[in-house]
């Protein structure tokens, strides 16, 4: 059949199947529910598709195959209770079906204009104008204005009625509002939308949870910037631009979308909800049960975790946290039962902390997994007396140990007062007893620590060292603690007198180096040494056969040469430990590992001077 016969319209681009059928009907002279029955179906069944209903409405309205597929296509088909396919492309129901009817009031009067036939025969309902997400008409630059709102879809759906309604003050131009200049993200939705075609990031996602993405996160920052159009219309449209700009550019830019946000909370309750508004509210809610928003959910809750101090069992968009990444002074205070006061010296030495950040106590956050066993570690600190009392050390030998740096405050804040280990403590003492030969209290050629400090001018760490090492021989008497600890006479001054022995005292233990240039674990001093990156002596003891290792100063200026650490460049720039580490990550410097070793938080020297300026 012709569709030029005169009793059939022909198809308006982007007309929609309720409005052709209702231009049909009229051109009969006929309401649609008649015109339905003539057919041979029901209104219903029109409305809904029924493959059958469409099969004669192409026979009644002299659709080709091509022509009713693009009829469909702009008006939606259901595949379940709540979605349509659209476009090619998943929708829910709601985002197309709506009580309230848009349209552009220019193309309507146009229509009537060029057809020459009554309003009802020739204004036609176009489908993009069902997208909530589509605010304006691209061909006159005309928002999208309510032409009518009706709850019972037979009744909304009567185009023929509803336009005969509103004819008169449409050719009057009762409806026309103020024209506005398309924004890039009306000229996205209107491709996307006629070909599918998307160059942006977005393309990779569906355009449904894309668009309403958009506007979502476009309205909360344009809530932070107070920059939010007081009317619903400006402001949504507003919103859409301002989040499609975003989002186009990808994970990277929303990233810096949410930090803004997140920013935007200093001062105030730092809860989710207050960050990032109905952009939280509805990906939590609303639409949780949407997959289609996942990615979109996936970036808020990643980054949700990478800021936010989150405890292992809490609920974030849905999912579990299975381990907590991030703690802030406050959680860690709960957690510890230490007051944030106390507890903020501690993180602040050990770089977690920034001393000149303000904020609050919820809001200065460190990562939880680094500094895990120094929460874990701060509960069980001691006073140094109490420390002292433990080991058996006098106040004269605890005062010695802590000047001669054996015994090392985790803090060195003196407002802290339980800031001993006494695990440390107790495992050095334990070590010395373990090497010692059982002794009388008043032995001839045996002297106390502190006496044998005293006179041959040697520090206890020295002291300690040599005799970890066998060079000199280690006694305890019966009472025992560090108190009962004796050093041979003769191997102390022969120490101080031979030439061999006067080399050693020009050495340092390499866990003691280790520990002055930021690398905390023995372990990782070590095994940079036995893989032969570190050059060093090598001492083993008589009496037990463990070996030591020490650093010439031939061999510390060749470790400086080649690494850097944190804590050295701490002191070579001057610049807090805090900036390092964030120039470090930002220029993706990796730490010295080049067969998988752990050697701890170590660089190479020549790729940190490469990567980022040390001298600002």
């Amino acid at each position: 059949m012709s569709s030029t016969f005169p009793l059939r319209p022909n198809p308006v681009p982007r007309e929609t199947v309720p409005s052709f059928l209702s231009r049909l009907a009229a051109m009969r002279k006929s309401t649609v529910a008649q015109f339905a029955y003539d057919m041979g179906v029901s209104l219903r069944r029109v409305l809904n598709n029924d493959d059958d209903a469409m099969t004669s409405l192409a026979t009644w309205g002299g659709l080709s195959r091509e022509a009713l597929a693009e009829l469909l296509s702009w008006t939606g088909e259901r595949i379940g209770d709540v979605r349509m396919t659209f476009r090619s492309e998943v929708f829910v129901s709601r985002a197309l079906r709506n009580p309230a009817v848009r349209g552009c009031p220019v193309c309507l009067r146009e229509d009537a204009e060029d057809a020459g036939r009554p309003a009802i025969e020739a204004m036609a309902m176009r489908g993009d104008w069902l997208f909530r997400e589509v605010s304006l008409c691209l061909r006159h630059c005309h928002p999208l204005v309510p032409l009518w709102e009706v709850q019972k879809p037979s009744e909304r759906d009567n185009m023929a009625a509803r336009i005969a309604e509103i004819a008169g003050a449409i050719m009057e131009g009762a409806h026309d509002r103020p024209r506005c200049e398309p924004s890039a993200h009306d000229l996205w939705l209107d491709r996307r939308l006629e070909t599918g075609e998307d160059t942006t990031w977005l393309g990779q996602h569906p355009l449904y949870p894309s668009a309403v993405f958009c506007r979502l996160l476009g309205d909360e920052v344009m809530r932070v910037k107070g920059q939010r159009p007081d009317d619903d219309w400006h402001r949504q449209r507003a919103a859409r631009a301002a989040g499609f700009a975003v989002a186009r550019e990808g994970e990277g830019a929303i990233r810096e979308a949410l930090a803004s946000l997140a920013n935007a909370t200093l001062g105030q309750s730092a809860s989710l909800q207050k960050a990032f508004g109905q952009l939280y509210a509805k990906l939590r809610n609303d639409l949780a049960g949407d997959a289609g928003f996942d990615p979109f959910r996936r970036i808020l809750r990643e980054y949700i975790l990478s800021v936010w101090p989150i405890g292992a069992g809490g609920d974030v968009l849905g999912e579990v946290v299975v381990e907590r990444r991030l703690h802030s002074l406050h959680s860690a205070s709960l957690e510890t039962w230490m007051s944030p006061r106390l507890l903020e010296p501690f993180l602040i030495e050990a770089g977690a902390l920034r001393a000149d950040d303000n904020r609050s106590e919820s809001l200065r956050t460190f990562n939880a997994h680094a500094h895990a066993k120094l929460l874990a570690d701060i509960p069980i600190l001691v006073g140094l007396r109490e420390c002292g009392k433990a080991i058996g050390a006098t106040r004269l030998e605890t005062d010695a140990l802590v000047a001669d740096g054996v015994l090392v405050p985790r803090c060195r804040s003196n407002q802290v007062r339980r800031r001993w280990s006494l695990q440390d403590a107790k495992g050095t003492v334990a070590e010395l007893s373990a090497i010692a030969t059982s002794v009388n209290e008043d032995a001839v050629g045996w002297e106390g620590l502190v006496h044998a400090r005293k006179r041959s001018g040697l520090g206890l760490a020295a002291l300690i060292g040599f005799a970890l090492a066998g060079v000199i021989a280690m006694g305890i008497a019966r009472e025992g603690g560090f108190h009962g600890l004796r050093v041979s006479i003769g191997d102390v001054d022969r120490l101080c007198g031979g030439a061999a022995e006067r080399k050693l005292l020009t050495m340092v233990p390499a866990t003691t180096f280790g520990e002055s240039v930021g690398i905390r674990g023995g372990g990782q001093i070590l095994a940079l040494i036995s893989a032969k990156y570190l050059p060093a002596t090598r001492m083993r003891n008589t009496k037990n056969g463990q070996e030591f290792f020490y650093l010439s100063y031939t061999d510390i200026v060749a470790f400086h040469r080649r690494f850097v650490t944190i804590t050295t460049l701490v002191g070579e720039t001057g610049l807090h430990r805090n900036t390092l580490r964030t120039r470090l990550a930002g220029a993706k410097v990796p730490v010295f590992s080049p067969a998988g070793e752990d050697f701890g938080f170590l660089f190479l020297r020549d790729v940190v001077e490469k990567a980022i300026n040390l001298k600002s």
